[in-house]
């Protein structure tokens, strides 16, 4: 009898660990669809999209059994963020242009509505001193467009970034001509003119009149919350690993266009709540907290608040793992931090090597590019992942699910599975 309850459970365990294994990519585009469906509003500050992500992340934690801090999920904070609530119009001679395929507003910019006057400028404009005297002149009643490519060399955008920045002619707004594709931000401050990206195929110096319907709404001390949560280590409970992914993303842009990020960072969030899934039926040794920061793409707001008010802490973190970027995969992973922390480096590439998961690996140093950088700078150990492939849509309309092939994904996963367990076993 003994026996065939050993042998029940071995063949429980291996059915359980073909499904973790075999089901992780379709967990993933699940977990991307969920989080990029209209209904949350592109995961920003518009419609509480941000809100409407983190209760549903902190329903999967709850699906999966996780442990909460101070009996909830979240860890609650605030910033100051610029929002386009309403509907947006732009038009030049009357013809309408369509938000996010044609332009972009600045994420910074201000309000602005109205018809006004054309002005071109470019280098020589700017940079001789006679024509820029002669140029800003009467320019209080209209709008400044910029070729941003007669800009060719580093300097004179410097320069131009300089000029923007003040808006030394003190326009109505400023409309910088790009041939490049459209990316969108998100920002905490407002700037003190309106501030315009627009497609080179949608305007040109024979244009004479635009036309604006902006309203730019700068929320102070807007509420949002990371999400929290831990499974127990089996062996040592009192050190940690975390794991983490931002879930918001670049909300909405007016009335009708949101911004999906099905790469940036839905990804990360479901390769995240795979892991969670994992660890719930292979418990660790220590124990893992998984976090889904908020504000990222508003400067890393998130990870800085946590940093500064760690749940865990810090001294008894040994190691961050962060996730961004985790869609693509076909040319493998990128690993910022390497050249830091070259022990641990060294591991992952061990476990790369005798796993054979065929992942070509880019090594890179410090930068602060995503959530990981505050722990570092904290003296915590912490990798930040993202994947490398072909895939053009960052920050846009097209990054959607719908895009990804999830290419790289469960070897990603089970790469960085081995490299977790080998530093638990290490008990680094």
């Amino acid at each position: 009898m003994k026996y065939l309850q050993r042998f029940s459970l071995f063949v429980a365990a291996f059915f359980l660990l073909v499904s973790v294994r075999a089901q992780d990519a379709e967990n993933a585009m699940t977990t991307m669809n969920a989080l990029c469906a209209s209904d949350m509003h592109g995961r920003g500050y518009v419609n509480h999209g941000d809100s409407l992500a983190a209760n549903y992340i902190a329903s999967r934690f709850e699906g999966e059994n996780a442990l909460s801090f101070n009996g909830n999920y979240f860890q609650n904070f605030s910033f100051n963020v610029n929002t386009f609530p309403n509907e947006m119009q732009l038009s030049i001679d009357g013809k309408d242009l369509v938000q996010g395929y044609h332009f972009l507003v600045d994420a910074a910019s201000s309000s602005i509505k109205g018809t006004y006057e054309l002005a071109w400028a470019d280098s020589a404009t700017i940079f001789d001193k006679r024509q820029f005297r002669t140029f800003k002149k009467n320019l209080k009643s209209k709008v400044i467009a910029f070729d941003v490519s007669s800009f060719r060399s580093i300097e004179s955008r410097k320069k131009l970034n300089v000029i923007l920045s003040t808006n030394r002619f003190h326009a109505k707004a400023i409309i910088l001509v790009t041939h490049s594709k459209l990316t969108w931000s998100a920002e905490q401050t407002q700037l003190k003119y309106a501030q315009f990206i627009v497609k080179a195929d949608k305007i040109n110096r024979n244009n004479k009149s635009i036309t604006f319907n902006v309203d730019a709404q700068l929320i102070k001390n807007y509420q949002t919350r990371n999400v929290i949560g831990y499974i127990r280590g089996s062996d040592y409970p009192d050190k940690y690993i975390i794991i983490s992914a931002h879930y918001d993303h670049l909300g909405r842009m007016g009335k009708y266009v949101y911004f999906p990020g099905a790469n940036d960072n839905a990804s990360g969030i479901a390769m995240m709540l795979d892991f969670m899934r994992l660890y719930r039926f292979q418990p660790p040794k220590y124990t893992i907290v998984f976090i889904a920061f908020a504000g990222e793409e508003a400067g890393l707001v998130g990870s800085r608040y946590y940093t500064e008010h760690p749940i865990v802490p810090l001294e008894k973190t040994h190691f961050v793992l962060n996730l961004d970027l985790m869609g693509t995969g076909k040319n493998g992973i990128a690993v910022v931090n390497a050249t830091v922390f070259p022990k641990e480096m060294s591991i992952l590439l061990e476990k790369e090597h005798f796993g054979r998961y065929n992942l070509p690996i880019l090594q890179r140093g410090k930068a602060a590019n995503s959530d990981h950088y505050w722990f570092s700078e904290k003296g915590v150990h912490s990798f930040f992942i993202y994947q490398l492939g072909e895939y053009t849509y960052y920050h846009d309309l097209f990054d959607s699910p719908d895009q990804l092939h999830l290419e790289g994904y469960n070897a990603s996963f089970f790469l960085l599975r081995d490299f977790l367990r080998e530093i638990q076993d290490r008990h680094m």
